[in-house]
């Protein structure tokens, strides 16, 4: 055991150099996490308040969403399209539905920062239109 932590002690000197404090250096895209956060808060919330609107705000027009069901919209008139059909109108499958979304870590940038990649959960609650029950 004692060699093992030996190599590790080495290891944590070649890898920081002799003389170097040990100090975190600041995040170069700290402000672009809170946007990013500010974001995901937002489409939680239009989402929660059934507001597509609100949703599509946040969204680049040429926006593509990928649905539960597999469905596919790009840009706002067929995200608009779908999430009407499935949550407004008589035909409509859901009366409303619910989430909860949280992030597993902090995102990742890659391009000189153009592109953040996260992941994360989310939790839904659907509650679907009641059809055909007699009373």
């Amino acid at each position: 055991m004692r060699p093992i932590v030996n190599l590790l002690f080495a290891l944590f000197f070649v890898l920081i150099g002799p003389g170097r404090a040990v100090a975190a250096e600041p995040d170069p895209y700290a402000p672009d996490r809170q946007a990013l956060i500010k974001l995901f808060r937002e489409i939680e919330a239009s989402i929660n308040a059934q507001d597509v609107d609100r949703m599509l705000a946040q969204m680049h027009p040429q926006a593509t969403v990928t649905w539960l069901n597999g469905e596919v919209s790009r840009g706002h008139a067929e995200i608009k399209a779908y999430y009407d059909r499935m949550l407004r109108g008589e035909r409509r499958t859901l009366d409303r539905y619910l989430t909860t979304a949280r992030l597993g870590a902090s995102a990742h940038f890659f391009g000189n920062g153009e592109v953040a990649v996260a992941d994360g959960t989310m939790e839904d609650e659907f509650f679907p239109v009641a059809r055909g029950l007699s009373a």
